[in-house]
């Protein structure tokens, strides 16, 4: 039982915001002990003080489609938004549900609790460049040993090695015979541009590639099985990022994105090499294999 030689005490430990009864005795010198008395008492609540957390998905940077941003808060609170780039106050917009971004947008908001506390404002830049579809093929006509054309009535054509043979297999595109590597292309007319096409059938190292400005020289990508790119154009070997693993296998999508001197390579959206170019103007791009039997579907090709 806590006691004091003075005439007062300090209670410590107690819980916020709780009710409390104290009794009170007083012992003398000689040790009589009075009958005490009863206190009520209650403790202040614990006073909150710290802001909200706000986080975006997805967070700024670059897009090729129209992104839908979700703010969301750590506790209870209020957020509020612009999109003009301005500093959001109490009287702007109020974050009800995902907000959609179709052009270049500059987003700041913050939050305010229930308790009165608000965040410091944020700022997320979306720059979104949405791609036109400039053509494409899904390769669903019926089993051939001439590919034909594309959706926009593109040429395929064999280069570098024209008695390999390519076709249509089951609605896909097939490397049907080899005497060296193939590569099968189309004139897209233009040099930039973004590749994409599903791997329907990986067969071994080498066995699909995507061929980007075919001319004198190329610039054609593919991926080996001890996770490196290769670069043509001297076999430049580009080792991906780091942490990310490089390997794609049938049923994936591969992505590479012609611009200026840069090319990006995706698998599944998710980024795993870039390489630096001097062969910035071919206009022939397609799809390229080393192994009979690889497959391919759905290319298309955006500007």
């Amino acid at each position: 039982m806590p006691s004091t030689t003075n005439t007062s005490y300090t209670f410590t430990g107690l819980n916020p915001d709780m009710n409390y009864r104290v009794t009170v005795k007083a012992r003398d010198a000689v040790g009589n002990v009075s009958s005490g008395v009863s206190v009520d008492g209650a403790t202040s609540p614990l006073v909150d003080t710290v802001p909200p957390l706000i986080t975006s998905n997805p967070v700024g940077g670059n897009y090729d489609s129209e992104q839908f941003i979700t703010l969301t808060a750590n506790e209870e609170s209020t957020i509020y938004y612009t999109l003009d780039g301005t500093t959001p106050t109490e009287a702007s917009s109020v974050y009800s549900s995902p907000i959609p971004i179709s052009t270049t947008t500059t987003l700041k908001y913050f939050a305010k609790d229930i308790t009165g506390n608000s965040s410091e404002v944020e700022t997320q830049i979306y720059t979104i460049n949405i791609l036109a579809l400039l053509d494409s093929d899904s390769f669903d006509r019926t089993n051939s040993d001439v590919v034909g054309n594309t959706s926009e009535g593109r040429v395929w054509t064999e280069v570098a090695n024209t008695n390999n043979v390519w076709g249509i297999r089951s609605d896909k595109l097939e490397f049907l015979n080899k005497v060296a590597d193939g590569k099968l292309v189309a004139d897209f007319g233009v040099p930039d541009c973004t590749i994409e096409v599903t791997i329907t059938k990986r067969t071994a190292t080498n066995s699909n590639q995507i061929v980007g400005r075919w001319n004198a020289s190329d610039d054609y990508i593919l991926i080996q099985d001890n996770d490196v790119f290769h670069f043509t154009g001297g076999w430049n070997i580009l080792t991906p990022i780091t942490g990310v693993d490089a390997r794609f296998v049938t049923g994936d999508k591969l992505k590479v994105i012609f611009k200026g001197s840069s090319i990006t390579v995706y698998v599944n959206d998710v980024q795993k090499a870039t390489y630096t170019t001097t062969n910035t103007t071919g206009t022939k791009h397609g799809l390229g294999s080393a192994v009979v039997g690889s497959q391919f579907d759905d290319f298309k090709v955006y500007v």
